[in-house]
Parts: structure tokens; sequence; C-alpha cells
């Protein structure tokens, strides 16, 4: 699965040259000369996206159940720019690419990325987690404290993982 995420930054042009949008649709794209170019970006992404984005979810959850202060961002704002300046390095001596990437283009290679039982599993855990958090709000009678912090969470994590999911599951049911 970490593999089809880091090919999603990569395009084969017609003319067959390989361009690299790492900013998605935020800003043009780069040509990659080189093969041993292309696979040191391409592997730059996988360790993004097999150790980092993992620690960084379970860091934020862990920052936000002990009350989320601003101090607690600071590690995030270090590693954002960090990881900004790796990309940088990586993108240095590339060309830049005039074309930019088109909206229906990132829709079906972020869909593409990840396998049905992953979509649907996203759904499924959505949906639980919102049923969880109206659960506890309905039976709530004040005997047990911050429940309503509980269920808050619980309908916080499960909205974008069920939205996300109805979302990736219609774009790669549309070709």
């Amino acid at each position: 699965m970490f593999d089809n995420m880091a090919k999603t930054f990569f395009k084969e042009t017609t003319d067959g040259k390989t361009v690299y949008y790492g900013n998605g649709l935020l800003r043009k794209g780069y040509i990659v000369e080189d093969e041993a170019q292309k696979e040191k970006i391409y592997k730059y992404h996988k360790k993004v996206f097999t150790y980092i984005l993992p620690l960084g979810i379970l860091y934020a959850f862990i920052w936000g159940i002990s009350g989320a202060s601003w101090e607690g961002g600071i590690p995030v704002i270090i590693v954002a720019l960090a990881l900004t300046y790796q990309k940088k390095k990586l993108t240095k001596n590339l060309s830049l690419y005039e074309e930019k990437l088109k909206p229906n283009e990132v829709k079906n290679r972020f869909a593409s990325a990840f396998p049905m039982w992953f979509v649907v599993l996203m759904v499924v855990n959505g949906t639980i987690a919102i049923l969880f958090a109206v659960v506890l709000m309905f039976i709530d009678d004040g005997s047990v404290e911050n429940v309503q912090t509980i269920a808050l969470i619980l309908f916080m994590l499960g909205l974008p993982l069920f939205g996300l999911g109805i979302y990736m599951y219609k774009n790669k049911n549309i070709k």
C-alpha cells in the first residue's frame, strides 16, 4: 500500500518524461531525468508514509488526549520543516515542468493508491466510531468523567474516516 501511495507523486508524460509532483495540485512538477533520482524521491515518500505518517497519527492522538497545548505543536512544526527541507534537497537540481496536475488526476491517483479492502475498512471503522459516539452521548448519565470528550474524539475520528472512505470508493468505481 505504501508503494502505491509513493507512486502517486509521479506521472509519465506522453513524450516519455517522468514528472514528480511533490506538492500535488498546489505547484508545478519537476522533470526527473534519471532513474536514480526517481528512486531517491520514491524512497523518501515511502519512508514518510511508512514511518512518519503512523507516528504522526499516534502523536496527534496522544497530544489530543493530553490536552493539546500549543507547546505540543512544536515537534510537529519541526518535523514538517525537516520534511520540507528534505524534499527541497531532492528537487534542487530538477527542472520545472510547466503543467500542473488536474484535480481529476489527483482524485484518481489518490483513490487508486489504496486497495478496496482498505477503503471498505475505513468506511466500516468510521461508521462504528460515529455510532459509538452517538450511543455514548445518549447513555451519558454523568457517572463517568469525560464521556463527552471521548464521544467527541470518536466522532471527530469517525467522520473523516467515513467521508474519506466514501469519497475514495466513489472515485475507485468511476473511471
